[in-house]
């Protein structure tokens, strides 16, 4: 949060809302105009001129007026929450595909490993002519492939941490060891977490605000027609002291303050829908991130299940060769699904995490510090 522009402009813009508020509040009170007049012909002679004006009743002018700035107010503070959701949110993104990629990446080196063992196994039985030659381009072939995948991820590794890294512009933090998957911990919601987070959403809470605002500077406009009253002191060397009650009306070009109304009126119906498509959007989102994470644990155990097995048949398949009843093809192909197998059950595992994590996000249920604060003594 401290590293990130956006919510630094955010927070400025809630602390500018904030002296607004101030400011529409002043106009409750008296207004104060000082000036000084001199007589043409006596240009020596020069004399104060006062006018003190506290208004009393305006049409509702002046609570428009800070309704308005509250309003606005409340749209900047959920503004700033909206801000620090979305700074979280790629956060997550960010660590979660860089997990993914760390996982990967342990997984591709194993198999590197195993593959060049292979090709060393391969090696030894073409010079001893127990193996044809074609058998041991195919686990050079297949080797090579395997580092240029070990690469790939590699590289796809980095470019998560960097970009993790200028979210929180720290490049010294520690990323530490991809967490172990739990259940209890990552699947934390059932249909109950849509309900949720349209209750809490600061999206939501934006537009509902800038509704308000809408509201208030209908009411405002509509307020600007109407004459204000208010009693008045004045003083000048011509008429003296006055005190009494003053009647102002202002007005503008034309209707100009009609068409301003009607203008508001039809912003507050524009916002209002906005507020209706947000829990549309956030309900989908919502529902979306609630599938993938039920999805990911029923998957999660046949990912596990597969894995295993398939770690089961390369051993299988490695005694069988060298018993002569499979070829070293079906060799080749055992380790690559076993490898495949452990990725995939790697990659659902982190997905059941992302989703946890952007499901507590969007509820306004994700304590980063509870669990630090009860480990202290």
């Amino acid at each position: 949060m401290r590293a990130s522009p956006a919510v630094a402009a955010a927070r400025a813009g809630l602390t500018a809302a904030g002296y607004e508020v101030r400011a529409a509040r002043w106009l409750r009170y008296p207004s104060v105009s000082l000036g000084t007049s001199s007589d043409g012909f006596q240009l020596g002679e020069v004399s104060a001129q006062i006018d003190v004006f506290q208004p009393l009743w305006d049409g509702g002018r002046i609570e428009s007026g800070v309704s308005r700035a509250r309003a606005a107010e409340a749209a900047a503070r959920a503004g700033v929450a909206e801000t620090e959701l979305d700074m979280l949110l790629r956060l997550s993104a960010a660590y979660h595909e860089a997990m993914r990629n760390r996982r990967v990446a342990a997984i591709m080196a194993e198999s590197v490993a195993e593959h060049r063992l292979l090709v060393e196994s391969m090696e030894r039985r073409v010079r001893q002519e127990i193996s044809a030659r074609t058998d041991l381009e195919l686990a050079k072939a297949r080797a090579s492939q395997v580092e240029q995948e070990f690469t790939a991820v590699q590289a796809q590794d980095r470019a998560a941490t960097r970009r993790f890294y200028t979210l929180i512009g720290d490049p010294g933090f520690d990323l530490g060891d991809p967490p172990a998957y739990e259940p209890a911990a990552h699947h934390p919601f059932g249909d109950e977490a849509v309900a949720m987070a349209v209750s809490c959403h600061p999206r939501i809470a934006r537009l509902a605000a800038e509704a308000i605002l809408a509201h208030a500077e209908q009411r405002l406009r509509r307020a600007e027609v109407m004459p204000s009253l208010g009693a008045q002191y004045s003083y000048d060397r011509f008429s003296g002291h006055q005190v009494g009650l003053a009647l102002r009306v202002q007005t503008a070009g034309g209707l100009a303050p009609v068409a301003a109304a009607q203008a508001a009126s039809a912003r507050l119906l524009s916002v209002e829908e906005q507020v209706r498509l947000a829990r549309q959007e956030v309900e989908e989102a919502m529902a979306l991130d609630l599938v993938e994470n039920l999805s990911a644990r029923a998957r999660i155990q046949g990912a596990g299940e597969a894995a295993d097995s398939t770690a089961l048949v390369m051993d299988s398949f490695l005694r069988q060769f060298a018993a002569g009843r499979r070829t070293w093809l079906d060799v080749m192909n055992a380790v690559r699904e076993r490898t495949a197998a452990r990725i995939a059950r790697a990659e659902v595992e982190i997905s059941a995490m992302a989703s946890s994590n952007r499901l507590l996000l969007n509820t306004c249920s994700w304590r980063p510090g509870a669990q630090s604060e009860e480990a202290r003594p």
